[in-house]
């Protein structure tokens, strides 16, 4: 149980991070390919001291490649989502590709779908119609709310996350002798990599941070990228070591809406965004659709 709350405190640490950089940085492809070559710098050096820098096989970094690329456009479609609406419900929304996984292992990997998890692909589904409908909850506390923008880059999370999950998948059944850190240092490299392709060609566009204009503020912005890394690190291991401890059955609902439910409190406390009766509705539809589809 300790290692599933380390998990869930990582990753709201990840998220809430995320969230700050957000505010103060603009919502651009240039500022969050910075944030992301920092950030996957530090899980990428974090995972080499744990002794995942071995070598891999031809397949795993293909692998690595693509979770390195999808990786890239999930954390700053996340980032940009979380400031263009609802942190809580955007992170609900992000947290439900389990869907995607799920309807991939059916079609592809001929998983059996069991009617648990048809009842909690229907709550999904209800959670995605709910989110689009009516743009009250999904605003939050954002001026000038642009429904369609928020619409885009949540979804643009929601897949990201979902293309992860499935190429997590790929990866434990066509190179079971890997193991995560090793996969996890790989996939930060690559990430790193990707970013700084993106770094460059911006800055020969001319553009910069200009908003890191001394010392203080410097310190700011590599604190946001330290905690993005560290949280990155620390979910991904402790969601390695938990299931070792506790069933996955209990684990991944306990990590998912764990973590919705902590940065919904998050978002409440420290940005003050409102609470409306939609908003728990979808909580409450969206948190059942989570479990389900894992007991399934």
């Amino acid at each position: 149980m300790l290692f599933a709350i380390l998990a869930i405190l990582s990753f709201a640490l990840q998220n809430t991070c995320c969230k700050e950089y957000g505010n103060r940085y603009p919502n651009t492809v240039y500022a969050q390919a910075v944030m992301i070559f920092v950030s996957l710098s530090v899980v990428a050096a974090i995972m080499a001291a744990m002794g995942g820098a071995q070598p891999l096989t031809p397949r795993g970094y293909l692998l690595a490649l693509a979770f390195g690329v999808a990786f890239v456009v999930t954390l700053a479609g996340m980032t940009i989502a979380m400031n263009s609406g609802h942190m809580g419900i955007t992170l609900l929304i992000q947290n439900s590709s389990l869907l995607i996984p799920t309807v991939f292992g059916v079609l592809v990997w001929h998983e059996k779908l069991t009617p648990v998890k048809v009842l909690g692909i229907a709550l999904i589904l209800a959670l995605l119609g709910l989110s689009a409908g009516d743009g009250e909850a999904a605003a939050g506390n954002v001026k000038n709310w642009n429904r369609r923008r928020w619409i885009i880059v949540t979804a643009v999370a929601f897949l990201g996350d979902g293309v992860l999950a499935i190429l997590q998948g790929m990866m434990s059944r066509e190179c079971a002798t890997t193991s995560s850190v090793n996969f996890t240092f790989w996939t930060s490299v690559f990430s790193v990599a990707v970013s700084a392709l993106l770094i460059a060609f911006y800055r020969l566009r001319g553009q910069r941070l200009r908003m890191i204009v001394d010392r203080r503020e410097l310190a700011v912005f590599s604190g946001l990228c330290a905690g993005i890394g560290v949280g990155t690190a620390g979910g991904n291991c402790f969601s390695i070591l938990a299931p070792t401890r506790l069933s996955s059955v209990v684990f991944f609902p306990l990590r998912q809406g764990g973590l919705v439910l902590v940065m919904w409190v998050v978002g409440v406390l420290l940005y003050r965004e409102k609470v409306s009766r939609r908003g728990l509705i979808m909580l409450a539809v969206g948190l059942l659709g989570l479990v389900l589809l894992n007991l399934g």
